[in-house]
């Protein structure tokens, strides 16, 4: 076994030699000097101190020795700055990663999403174990909250409830993703454009996107009471889809319909629910997106409620227990 594997035995000191240099490799790199510490700056490697998965949070002076090899001269300015860490673990192979998102601030916290990365099947990748890690440096106050958000992992997604008063609705939405409120928009409206101004009534509610993990398009879930000036202008469900398909929200115009027999999400309000699967051009590019929908349209006395489901196939499936809590979670106010 061992003589099919090499020419010569020649050949072994130098690869004891080249284990050698592995071996004397410091276990996280020398980082500090020559690295740029101002918010935004990133660093990291694929040969680090931990061997399970771990996310640091570095408030202080006191906290960088927990950075095994760490040089940092001069320090960061604390009263402006956290770092944080993520360590992706042991991996069989290199070729692993963490990607971070742009930090942003969401009820007085810093959110730090992060994604990480398995190598893409067929990549040539070092055939060894190694240890991934990956810092940034953000903008933070003392005391300001920082929280990181793993992007691979939908369960770990936490929650809060929202309450809207002029949808009349109150449901639950996850607190790392992106929220706005959405309306009919007029000159006096704060409100974005989210339907045609010639719509025949009062519409509220609230856009909810994913993080992106695809540029450009990406999750959304909306969630929206519809209020038509009177009785007859959008009575029933199907001339809602007929003349205000919720596509219209993109501007994408789809051809394909609407299809009866969408899956409610389990305990929402009963009403109707559809489903779509198509296939769009992405602005600007051309290139062509697959995307599955799911609308409930669900009757008021004075209206409707509509819980929206849009997302490319790929991601579909991933992020549908999102919906489905939104979903679970949503009440109309009386």
């Amino acid at each position: 076994m061992i003589k099919s594997r090499f020419r010569s035995a020649r050949e072994l000191p130098v690869i004891a030699l080249a284990l050698a240099i592995v071996i004397l490799l410091p276990p996280i790199w020398s980082y500090g000097q020559e690295k740029d510490l101002k918010p935004g700056g990133e660093f990291g490697g694929q040969y680090c101190s931990e061997t399970r998965p771990r996310v640091v949070i570095i408030r202080s002076k006191e906290g960088l020795p927990r950075l095994p090899g760490a040089r940092f001269d001069p320090a960061p300015d604390f009263q402006k700055t956290a770092i944080v860490g993520v360590f992706m673990g042991q991996r069989p192979t290199g070729g692993f990663g963490v990607e971070f998102k742009e930090p942003y601030v969401q009820d007085g916290k810093v959110m730090v999403p992060v994604q990480e990365h398995a190598p893409e099947p067929g990549r040539f990748v070092t055939q060894a174990l190694t240890t991934p890690c990956r810092f940034k440096v953000v903008p933070a106050k003392p005391g300001q909250e920082v929280v990181v958000i793993n992007l691979n992992k939908v369960a770990d997604l936490t929650y809060r409830r929202i309450k809207l008063e002029t949808g009349r609705f109150q449901c639950d939405l996850p607190q790392s993703w992106y929220w706005e409120k959405m309306g009919v928009g007029t000159s006096t409206n704060p409100y974005y454009v989210r339907v045609p101004s010639d719509f025949p009534g009062e519409m509220a509610g609230i856009m909810l996107m994913a993080p992106a993990e695809m540029e450009g398009e990406g999750v959304r879930v909306f969630v929206a009471r519809y209020v038509p000036k009177d009785q007859t202008s959008m009575a029933e469900p199907q001339t809602y889809l007929e003349k205000y398909p919720p596509d219209d929200l993109f501007f994408h115009y789809i051809q394909e319909k609407f299809q009866s027999g969408g899956q409610p999400p389990a305990g929402s309000p009963a009403g109707r629910w559809f489903t779509r699967q198509s296939v769009i051009s992405l602005r600007g590019t051309g290139n062509k997106l697959p995307i599955k929908e799911l609308l409930g349209i669900i009757p008021t006395k004075d209206g409707f409620y509509t819980l929206y489901y849009w997302a490319p196939a790929a991601l579909a499936e991933k992020y549908e227990p999102v919906f489905q809590r939104v979903g679970q979670s949503f009440q109309p106010i009386p």
